[in-house]
C-alpha cells in the first residue's frame, strides 16, 4: 500500500549526510528522530509515537520443543547441590542441535556467592547453538532481577530461573528475553518433568526486614510469610516437583559440573541484607535433603 508521508524520512547509515535545511523524520541507532525547522527555533527530537502509522503488538512465538525431563532434573539437582554445598547461586548454559532436534546443558567456570555469581562464556559445540541460560536463587524466590535483566538484553534467548530450593517445594520462572521485552512464560511450556504443585508447601522460616540506609540499624521486624517484591522481577507464586520420569537414576548430572564452581570468600555483610531482606533460619539441619545423584 502506497501513502504519502507528512515528511521525508532518511536512515542514518555511516556515510550519509543530512539535509542542511527543512524539517524530516532521521531513523537512527537511537531511535527515529524528527528534525523540525521553523521561523522561530531549530530542533532534533527523540518522536516516542507516529500518530500517522498503524501501530503493531508486541509479540512472541517460541518455535523449540520444551526441553526434556532428564535435562529439567539435572539442572535441579545441580542447582540444589550447589545450594547445600555453598549456600548459593549457580548458572548453567542451554544448548540446541537444530538438525538432531537435541537439547544439551553445559556448565562453565563460575564464582557463587549467596546472591550472586560470575561465569565464563560457553564454549563453541559444533552443530550446537547457545539458546539461553539457567540460574537458581537459592533459598530466594524464584524471579528476574534487575541484574538479570540487564545480563539478558545482550543475550536474546531463553532464561530460567530456579528458586525456593531449600524446600520439598521448589520455584522456576521463565522468560523470554529479545532485547528491550521479556515474555513470560508458563515453565511447564519450555520444561518437560515438572509438576505444578496445588499448594505452596508450609515454610518454618520467616524474612525479616532490614532498612537499606547504609550505616543505619537493622529493624527486628518480622512480616508475614508471602514473596517479597524486592528489585524490579515478577516474584515466581507457583511451586512444582519433579516428575516420576524425572526422578530416574539416567538424569544424574555430571560430577565435574561441582568442581567448577568457586565461592567466593564470606563478606561481613550478607548480600540480602542489602537489598532489604535476610533469611536467617536456613539451615541444612532444618531440612531433610535426600540423595542428590551426580555422576
Amino acid at each position: 500500500m502506497k501513502t504519502t508521508l507528512p515528511l521525508p524520512v532518511y536512515l542514518l547509515v555511516p556515510g550519509f549526510t543530512l539535509p542542511a535545511t527543512g524539517s524530516y523524520y532521521v531513523v537512527t541507532g537511537d531511535g527515529v528522530m524528527l528534525h523540525q525547522e521553523t521561523k522561530f527555533f531549530t530542533a532534533t527530537t527523540l518522536v516516542k509515537k507516529l500518530n500517522f502509522l498503524e501501530q503493531l503488538p508486541v509479540q512472541l512465538h517460541w518455535h523449540l520443543p520444551p526441553l526434556p525431563a532428564e535435562l529439567t532434573a539435572q539442572a535441579y539437582y545441580f542447582f540444589r547441590a550447589v545450594y547445600k554445598k555453598y549456600k548459593s547461586e549457580a548458572a548453567l548454559y542451554i544448548f540446541y542441535h537444530e538438525e538432531q532436534k537435541e537439547f544439551m546443558l553445559e556448565c562453565t567456570q563460575q564464582t557463587v556467592e549467596s546472591a550472586h555469581l560470575e561465569r565464563q562464556p560457553p564454549e563453541f559445540k559444533e552443530g550446537y547453538t547457545c539458546i539461553g541460560t539457567m540460574h537458581s536463587h537459592g533459598s530466594m524466590h524464584a524471579f528476574h532481577s534487575s541484574t538479570d535483566r540487564e545480563a539478558n538484553k545482550v543475550f536474546p534467548g531463553l532464561h530460567i530461573t530456579f528458586g525456593r530450593l531449600g524446600e520439598s517445594q521448589f520455584q522456576v520462572q521463565s522468560e523470554i528475553v529479545i532485547g528491550d521485552s521479556a515474555f513470560t512464560i508458563p515453565s511447564t511450556q519450555v520444561l518437560c518433568g515438572l509438576t505444578e504443585c496445588a499448594a505452596p508447601p508450609k515454610s518454618n522460616f520467616s524474612w525479616i526486614y532490614q532498612n537499606d540506609i547504609p550505616g543505619s540499624k537493622p529493624v527486628a521486624k518480622k512480616i508475614k510469610r508471602k514473596p517479597p517484591q524486592y528489585l524490579s522481577g515478577v516474584v515466581c507464586l507457583v511451586t512444582y516437583q519433579l516428575t516420576e520420569v524425572a526422578t530416574q537414576p539416567a538424569v544424574a548430572f555430571p560430577s565435574h559440573w561441582l568442581e567448577l564452581v568457586t565461592r567466593v570468600k564470606q563478606n561481613p555483610i550478607k548480600p540480602l541484607q542489602l537489598m532489604g531482606f535476610i533469611n536467617e533460619e536456613i539451615s541444612d539441619k532444618e531440612h531433610t535433603w535426600e540423595d542428590i545423584p551426580c555422576e
